[in-house]
C-alpha cells in the first residue's frame, strides 16, 4: 500500500531529538503540501500524503487526488497527545464538494469528528478547518487527521496545516464550529419541544446544562459561546444569526428529510401528524405531500393484539392536509391509513387521551420509534446518505419503524 512510489510519497518518519533537555519548539506549525513538507524542530511525527497528481494545482505544481480507489489522503499521525493541548487544523479543497471531509480520530473514548463545511474561498479552492482540544484525562494518547472522500467522484486536496498550541480561552472561535454548535442547539430544542425554536429563546437555550457535551465536542467553553452570540447579536441583530444558520444548513446540505431516489421506501413525504397525543378538544393535522397524491384517509382503532376496527374515512383534494376533529374519537390508540399513488405511505399512529387521571398508564415507545425511523435516509442506527454519525433525527416525518 505504501510501496508504490509512483503514486505515493509513502510513509515518512521525521524523528529529531533535542539535545537541550526538554526544550519545546518555538514553531509548532506543521504543513503537509504535495510540493513540500514543513516539520518543526525537535518533534516526532509520521505522515502519508497520498496520490500526487498534476491535474489540479492549489499553489504549486501538484495536488492530492482522493477517489474511490484511494479515498484517503494527507494523513498525519501525532503521538504523545496530552490533555489541554489544542490542535488547529485546516486543509485546502478543490471545489465545493461536501463529500471531501477533514476527519480527526483520537485514541480516547472512540473520538471521531469530521468537518466538510468550508470557512473561506480562494478562487476554485476553499479552506476547511476545525479545532480539537484534548480532553482531561488523556495522557500519551494518539491523534490523526486526514482527508476522506465518501463519494465515487474524484476530489482534490492539498496543504494540510496543523498548529499545536496550549489551551487558552482567548483563542478565536472557528465560525463554522460556532454555527454547527448553534445548529445542534436549535435541533435539540426542536426534538424536546416538537416545534421550531423562537428567535428570542436561543440565548436562553445556550445556558442549558444538558448541552455541555456539545460544548465539549466543539472544544468551546459554554460561557464563550454565549458571549460570542451576544456580541454578534448586538452588532448584527438576531435576524443575521438566523440567516447564517440558514446558510450553514444550505452549505452543509443536511438531507435527513430529503428524497432518496435509490430508496423508494424512504421517498415518502406524506403521513405524519402535528402531535402524537391529543385530547378530545384537539383537532389533529395529518400532513401530506402533493408528490404522493394522497386522496383519502381511513381511521382504524387498535384493539387486542394487532387487530383494528374501522372507524371512519375522509377524502380530500390532493394539495390539502387532513384536519381530524378528535371530539368524535374515543380514548385509545388509532391507526390512520393514507391512500395515494405512492403505495409506500406508512400508517400514522395517534393517541387520544382523556383529561383525567387513571390508576393504570399505557407506555407508548414514541422516542424508540423515532430512533429507528429511517424515513429520509437516517436513523440513530442506519445512515443511507453518508458515513457520518447520526446525532439527531427529525421529529416531523413519517414513520416506517412501527
Amino acid at each position: 500500500m505504501f510501496s508504490n512510489l509512483k503514486l505515493f510519497k509513502g510513509l515518512y518518519f521525521i524523528v529529531l531529538f533535542s539535545f537541550l533537555g526538554g526544550c519545546k519548539p518555538k514553531d509548532n506549525t506543521y504543513i503537509f503540501n504535495s510540493d513540500y513538507v514543513k516539520i518543526p524542530l525537535f518533534t516526532t511525527v509520521k505522515y502519508r500524503l497520498g496520490k500526487i497528481v498534476d491535474e489540479k494545482k492549489q499553489n504549486g505544481k501538484t495536488a492530492i487526488k482522493i477517489d474511490e480507489s484511494s479515498p484517503y489522503g494527507l494523513t498525519v499521525y501525532f503521538e504523545e497527545v496530552n490533555q489541554g493541548d489544542v490542535y488547529l487544523v485546516s486543509f485546502m479543497r478543490f471545489g465545493a464538494s461536501i463529500n471531501v471531509k477533514l476527519v480527526a480520530e483520537g485514541s480516547w473514548d472512540n473520538f471521531y469528528r469530521q468537518q466538510y463545511i468550508s470557512s473561506k474561498k480562494s478562487g476554485d479552492w476553499e479552506t476547511v478547518e476545525m479545532k480539537v482540544k484534548i480532553p482531561s484525562g488523556v495522557s500519551n494518547g494518539s491523534l490523526r487527521f486526514y482527508a476522506y472522500n465518501s463519494s465515487k467522484l474524484p476530489g482534490y486536496v492539498d496543504e494540510l496545516k496543523v498548529q499545536v498550541v496550549e489551551y487558552d480561552e482567548r483563542l478565536p472561535i472557528v465560525e463554522n464550529d460556532f454555527y454547527a454548535l448553534l445548529y445542534d442547539v436549535v435541533n435539540d430544542y426542536h426534538i424536546r419541544n416538537f416545534k421550531e425554536i423562537p428567535k428570542d429563546s436561543i440565548l436562553e437555550s445556550l445556558g442549558n446544562i444538558w448541552l455541555q457535551p456539545l460544548f465539549d465536542k466543539y472544544s468551546i467553553p459554554q460561557r464563550k459561546v454565549i458571549s460570542h452570540f451576544k456580541s454578534i447579536e448586538s452588532k448584527e441583530g438576531i435576524d443575521f444569526i438566523f440567516q447564517q444558520l440558514v446558510l450553514f444548513k444550505k452549505r452543509s446540505q443536511f438531507r435527513s428529510v430529503e428524497l432518496l431516489d435509490y430508496k423508494r421506501s424512504l421517498n415518502v413525504r406524506s403521513g405524519y401528524s402535528d402531535k402524537m397525543f391529543y385530547t378530545k378538544e384537539d383537532v389533529a393535522t395529518i400532513y401530506t405531500s402533493p408528490n404522493d397524491s394522497v386522496v383519502s384517509l381511513t381511521i382504524h382503532k387498535l384493539k387486542d393484539g394487532y387487530a383494528t376496527d374501522y372507524v371512519t374515512s375522509y377524502s380530500k383534494e390532493i394539495q390539502d392536509d387532513f384536519k381530524i376533529p378528535c371530539m368524535n374519537l374515543a380514548e385509545g390508540i388509532y391507526q390512520l391509513k393514507l391512500l395515494g399513488k405512492n403505495k409506500y405511505i406508512p400508517d400514522v399512529p395517534i393517541i387520544i387521551n382523556k383529561q383525567v387521571l387513571h390508576p393504570v398508564a399505557i407506555i407508548v415507545p414514541y422516542t424508540t420509534w423515532l430512533a429507528y425511523n429511517t424515513i429520509g435516509g437516517k436513523s440513530f442506527y442506519k445512515n443511507y446518505i453518508d458515513t457520518s454519525d447520526v446525532n439527531y433525527v427529525k421529529v416531523n416525518r413519517p414513520f416506517n419503524s412501527i
